[in-house]
């Protein structure tokens, strides 16, 4: 896409540093983020670890209806929801500045269009805006054209209601180069990996009942790849294991307007930490308690009497059927 050199009748506003801010709030937000419209995923790991595959996160709620009525938006609400659905790209540096665009640079939101509204929304039959984020000193111009919808969606009190919807067309090559998709719109169907491997549970962990959430973030570059994966949150015994299984996926490749580009997904992974050991012995009632054995193990005892699950409670009858190396009591 082109950068028209004059703005005659387009609306431009200044949104200088607002990047910025919204970036610092993601880089702080980290495994906090719940929603799945943020690029959140979360993973079980049980004992051991078997993770179900991660599939499509949920679209959100659920679109009945579009409308075709008329609908615009405003500038600053149109440069808003660029910055919630992208940032920057820390990893790519300007070739003539040797490092990374900078969240120092203007934005303007474009909403009349002269000469006919750009292509990508002719093609949609929808309304459009077009945003854009320059930095003159790196001679660098990113653009993206939002499509915006009237949508008509169910209410949580059952009834019908209105909204205005922004959706990503079109952006240009700087925008895609430079900037990380971050965050999809509800009813937008998120990247979807194609090769996944489980993090393992490590034996140590497990001994020692290590257990809890660990939230990773990751950077997909325009082929599907992992690029990079940082640890947000979680047990360090149990990072490494998750950082070490998320380098090897692969995701479908993310292409807006048939720009290939990157994107930044943050992912959960829950692993459960078996009960401490304990031995058999007398609960308060005068019952004889067993542990529960562990479903890899033979039913009954391990040979030193150790269990690694739960307590269960039996009589004396059914604990001298359940476990005969166990005297019932009298």
């Amino acid at each position: 896409m082109r950068v028209p050199r004059t703005f005659a009748a387009a609306l431009l506003v200044s949104v200088a540093g607002l990047l910025q801010s919204t970036t610092a709030q993601s880089a702080s937000a980290g495994a906090a983020s719940t929603a799945a419209s943020d690029g959140l995923s979360s993973h079980p790991i049980a004992n051991p670890a078997v993770p179900a595959a991660p599939g499509p996160a949920a679209s959100g709620s659920t679109v009945s209806a579009v409308a075709a009525a008329p609908v615009s938006i405003a500038p600053g609400a149109a440069v808003k929801s660029i910055l919630t659905m992208f940032t920057l790209n820390p990893s790519v540096n300007v070739e003539a500045a040797g490092k990374p665009l900078p969240a120092t640079g203007s934005w303007g939101a474009q909403t009349q269009f002269p000469g006919g509204p750009p292509k990508p929304c002719v093609e949609a039959r929808v309304p459009c805006v077009r945003v854009i984020y320059r930095v003159p000193e790196m001679n660098v111009v990113c653009e993206w054209i939002l499509g915006l919808l009237v949508v008509v969606a169910p209410q949580a009190d059952g009834t019908m209601g209105h909204a205005t919807r922004s959706i990503v067309l079109d952006e240009n090559e700087a925008a895609a180069r430079y900037t990380l998709r971050k965050a999809w719109a509800h009813g937008e169907a998120m990247p979807h990996p194609t090769k996944v491997q489980n993090p393992e549970y490590p034996k140590i962990a497990i001994d020692a009942s290590v257990g809890g959430v660990v939230a990773v973030r990751l950077v997909v570059g325009p082929d599907g790849a992992v690029k990079s994966v940082v640890p947000l949150a979680g047990p360090p015994m149990l990072q490494v294991p998750v950082l070490e299984a998320v380098r090897h996926w692969k995701f479908d490749p993310l292409s807006i307007g048939g720009q290939p580009t990157s994107f930044q997904l943050d992912e959960q992974f829950s692993y459960k930490a078996p009960r401490a050991n304990t031995f058999a012995g007398m609960d308060p009632s005068g019952h004889v308690v067993i542990p529960q054995t562990d479903p890899h193990e033979e039913p009954g005892f391990r040979t030193d009497g150790v269990s690694s699950g739960q307590w269960s409670s039996c009589s004396a009858v059914t604990c001298a059927a359940a476990a005969p190396d166990v005297p019932p009591t009298e």
